[in-house]
């Protein structure tokens, strides 16, 4: 694909992290390192803030054993790398002396283990990195790198895609309608090796809107405008300020009716929204 559709989609992940939206669903599930099968962790996205998991591995006997975390989302970028992730730091606590059968909690004992650490790329929803900073006797701090071992039903990984091809879009996250619309790539008039992105849809009154995704050194953003009435209407959307890519992003209006959808790109103007989903 062209360069620039390259520097868009990487942009897009960068500009992502704009709020606490874009923890995604899909990281819930089991996990594990195929190198090190035996071992793994189930994950449980609760919400935008909160994380838990269970990691089922084994005390320093060799006996089973497992491990309770429940940490914070917080969203990292790597300055200058735009490598964009979300981080779950969480304090973990092991449990033992619950006798089988019986279950009963007095015989429950609990302490604190130490820390673990999850990093979650944004752009990615099968892998992972886990690193463990322990404070409990006799274990020692290490890291693995994760690859999904099971989703959860209907929470199917959502995988960014080029953004070429077909969306809806709507002014407003109220909008009463949507339009459909194709975003193309074409050659730009100045440098034909590079690509623009391009787009145009047709409106209930029937008047055609066309614009452009710009993408750009720090930049990403929307221009577009109709040529109906007598004055011309235009808006341009620049930088990440007024520009998001959400993925597996739950689209609600002011009634709180919702729609998931795998991927939404938000431009906002001076209170106008054009808001793109598929």
């Amino acid at each position: 694909m062209k360069a620039l559709i390259s520097l868009v989609l990487i942009l897009f992940n960068v500009t992502a992290f704009a709020d606490a939206e874009n923890v995604r669903p899909s990281w819930s599930g089991a996990w594990f390192n195929p190198d090190q099968s035996g071992h793994g962790i189930n994950v449980e996205i609760l919400d935008d803030e909160r994380t838990v998991f269970f990691w089922y591995t084994y005390d320093l006997d060799g006996k089973p054993t497992w491990l309770l975390a429940e940490g914070v989302n917080n969203d990292i970028l790597l300055t200058g790398l735009f490598i964009p992730f979300m981080r779950v730091e969480a304090t973990a606590y092991h449990y033992e002396g619950m006798i089988f059968g019986e279950f009963d909690p007095a015989t429950k004992t609990g302490q604190e283990w130490g820390t673990i650490i999850l990093d979650f790329p944004y752009w990615e929803c099968n892998r992972a990195h886990m690193e463990w900073y322990p404070t409990m006797a006799g274990f020692t701090q290490g890291s693995t790198d994760l690859e999904r071992l099971t989703s959860l039903y209907r929470l199917d990984c959502a995988e960014p895609q080029d953004p070429v091809g077909n969306w809806e879009v709507q002014f407003g996250l109220d909008a009463e309608f949507t339009y459909q619309t194709e975003i193309v790539a074409v050659p730009n008039q100045d440098e034909p090796e590079m690509s623009d992105l391009v787009f145009e849809f047709v409106d209930e009154t029937g008047c055609l809107w066309s614009g452009e995704i710009l993408g750009g050194f720090g930049l990403l953003g929307a221009r577009w405008g109709n040529q109906c009435g007598p004055t011309a209407v235009e808006h341009s959307a620049d930088g990440p300020l007024y520009s998001t890519m959400h993925y597996e992003y739950r689209l609600c209006d002011s009634n709180n009716e919702c729609a998931w959808k795998d991927e939404v790109m938000i431009f906002e103007d001076e209170g106008e929204y054009l808001i793109f989903s598929r």
